[in-house]
């Protein structure tokens, strides 16, 4: 559970981090260990779907994701990137395309949203559909905008 709570903080503040000017090195950090957190949230949705159980700590993850979704595109600054010389997965395509980068980031944000709706709906068949939109819309993101994917 201390574990839960930990993701889930950390996802929660993502947030608010993005709001503050963060250097490219700070941003690169921020949205690497973002991308952890919401692995690991994924991860405990999708075993709170099998096992019917911790509904309301799956949902909390779930609207986290769509809210980090939301914020995501202030840890992507200018020279934050590999060809600023940085540890970085992140393709240039993310800034000569970010119009796509943006749609994509409002499908992840849309279809989590939708995720955390299922997670309260009476209705459990639902569930593992919203998760794999979910999923689907992590994926689309980074086989287009990440390189070791």
């Amino acid at each position: 559970m201390k574990f839960h709570v930990l993701i889930a903080c950390c996802l929660l503040t993502l947030p608010i981090l993005a709001h503050a000017q963060l250097s490219p090195i700070e941003a690169a950090i921020e949205r690497q260990s973002g991308m952890k957190s919401a692995d690991d949230a994924m991860t405990i949705i999708k075993r709170a779907i099998e096992t019917n159980s911790d509904l309301d700590t799956a949902t909390l993850y779930a609207r986290a994701i769509a809210d980090w979704a939301r914020k995501m595109t202030a840890l992507f600054p200018p020279n934050s990137g590999r060809s600023a010389g940085l540890k970085s997965a992140a393709l240039d395509d993310i800034w000569t395309d970010p119009a796509e980068f943006n749609r994509r980031l409002a499908r992840l944000m849309d279809d989590a949203a939708a995720l955390a709706r299922a997670l309260r709906a009476d209705d459990p068949s639902a569930r593992p559909a919203a998760l794999a939109q979910t999923a689907d819309a992590c994926r689309s993101c980074h086989l287009k905008f990440r390189a070791d994917f």
